[in-house]
């Protein structure tokens, strides 16, 4: 005999984020290449600067035009420094006892 399937009543559909249709549309699924001609790259800052998007805040920081109060420090963190970082968030930053977004779910 088949298993009863038990109804279930229509669910509405989670709200989509911002940083989620943005992680969308540069995340590779098609074999088509992804447009990323806007996105910001400081790797020429004097031209971002030319063109209004950002403005010079200090000798090596760039505040959005746009975003008032977000601030772009190109190169403040070595390479090697960014790896050793990602690795810790992801390994070690996140398990009890440290404090995360979801620490209240076990309070």
């Amino acid at each position: 005999m088949g298993r009863r399937r038990k109804s279930q009543a229509p669910t509405e559909a989670p709200q989509i984020t911002a940083f989620r249709e943005a992680e969308k549309r540069y995340r590779p699924r098609t074999r088509t290449p992804t447009d990323y001609s806007d996105v910001l790259d400081l790797r020429n800052a004097a031209a971002a600067v030319d063109a209004g998007i950002v403005r010079r805040a200090g000798p090596e920081a760039y505040e959005l035009t746009d975003r008032p109060g977000l601030f772009v420090l190109p190169d403040v963190v070595a390479p090697d420094a960014q790896r050793r970082l990602a690795f810790c968030c992801y390994g070690a930053y996140h398990r009890p006892p440290a404090e995360t977004n979801l620490t209240w779910l076990a309070r």
